[in-house]
């Protein structure tokens, strides 16, 4: 019920295309939320999602990192539950098409199906990605190399530990998606390094803000501490690191088609 009450607040107070002002904002509503058009790289990278799954149905997992799955899993039920589903993959390939990053980083490999949109996305920009689990990067490694991305570096260190190896003199542009530690405080962590870090602008993806009454509570506090636009998606967040803004801006945005008239108060 707690669930159902935050996404009707949330469908609620969201905008569409039509109803934002800023140039950026638009362009990312109109060639990020309502592109819905499928691209050269989903087909080959759901088709690998479908042999992990088929082949990995007996296979145990050890230290593969996950909130939701404590303990050693079998492959296809980590790919299952802890996975990036495709659509939320095909959202990153857009986005990283859309803000055309120098160089992009992810914290929370996993098996590689979400690094693998990213750097679809872009096949000449590099693209760095930690994760804590020896025996994930092993995994990600034969799937990137079967979708033939070579400019994948895989930091095997806990997530703020492996900020410290990441070649951040690469490029001025940065995308970023956080999809690892579901805590506040890590997260906060993570941000505060990134500030140091990077140059604006830079694009920052907070995956699962509604995780935890603790994961929202620190979306609801970050933006208050930060100037840029924080673009509340549901289940994830971005922080556009911009000077475009000249003071905070945060909102919800959504695509047309799941909300093509305002009438009222919706």
């Amino acid at each position: 019920m707690h669930r159902t009450a935050q996404l009707l607040r949330w469908y609620t107070a969201s905008r569409t295309a039509f109803s934002v002002h800023s140039p950026l904002l638009y362009s990312f509503c109109t060639e990020v939320l309502d592109d819905d058009r499928c691209y050269y790289a989903f087909e080959p990278i759901e088709r690998q999602r479908s042999l992990l799954l088929e082949s990995g149905g007996s296979q145990i997992l050890t230290d593969l990192a996950g909130a939701s799955l404590p303990g050693p899993v079998k492959l296809a039920d980590s790919i299952s539950r802890a996975s990036s589903p495709a659509w939320k993959g095909q959202f990153l390939f857009r986005l990283a098409k859309w803000w055309q990053p120098d160089a992009i980083l992810e914290v929370g490999t996993h098996v590689g199906l979400a690094t693998s949109y990213l750097a679809a996305a872009r096949k000449h920009t590099p693209v760095w990605t930690i994760d804590q689990s020896a025996q994930a990067h092993t995994l990600a490694g034969r799937l990137w190399e079967s979708l033939a991305l070579d400019q994948i570096r895989p930091i095997t260190a806990p997530a703020c530990r492996g900020l410290e190896e990441v070649d951040w003199s690469h490029g001025r542009k940065w995308l970023v998606y956080l999809d690892a530690d579901h805590r506040s405080s890590s997260v906060e962590e993570m941000l505060r390094y990134l500030e140091t870090r990077l140059e604006r602008p830079f694009l920052v993806v907070i995956d699962d803000i509604r995780w935890s009454d603790d994961m929202f509570a620190g979306w609801s506090r970050w933006h208050t501490l930060r100037t840029g636009a924080w673009i509340d998606l549901f289940q994830g967040g971005l922080w556009i690191a911009d000077d475009a803004f000249l003071e905070p801006v945060h909102m919800s945005l959504i695509p047309r088609k799941w909300k093509p008239l305002r009438l009222g108060w919706i």
